[in-house]
């Protein structure tokens, strides 16, 4: 048999209020400001109202104008490092590793 239950998610006398998220961009985000990327071979900027982003490819930088003005900078001393995934050295098997033990016992 199954059972199916609809919660309001309030309970009428609880031991603890139920946590209740709060929207954090507002009752509704704004979608009526035109929004424009321009890319190039340094740099790509998304612009929107008063506000832009520029992403700076070689070294890695990300810049955040709020009014003309620079909020916050990923990077700008350019000091990040981005290493490569590399594959981790498998260990040699037991036979291989004791033949090489062996040789150079004999010099």
């Amino acid at each position: 048999a199954v059972v199916s239950t609809q919660s309001t998610g309030e309970e009428e006398d609880p031991v603890r209020p139920r946590y209740s998220p709060v929207d954090s961009l507002g009752p509704k985000p704004l979608q009526d400001e035109a929004v424009t990327l321009e890319t190039g071979s340094e740099s790509a900027t998304v612009v929107f109202g008063d506000d832009k982003v520029v992403i700076s490819y070689n070294p890695l930088r990300i810049d955040v104008f709020a009014s003309g003005e620079l909020q916050i900078s990923l990077n700008a001393r350019g000091l990040l490092a981005v290493e490569t995934q590399q594959l981790k050295p498998q260990p040699e098997e037991p036979a291989a590793a004791e033949e090489k033990k062996k040789k150079k016992k004999k010099k």
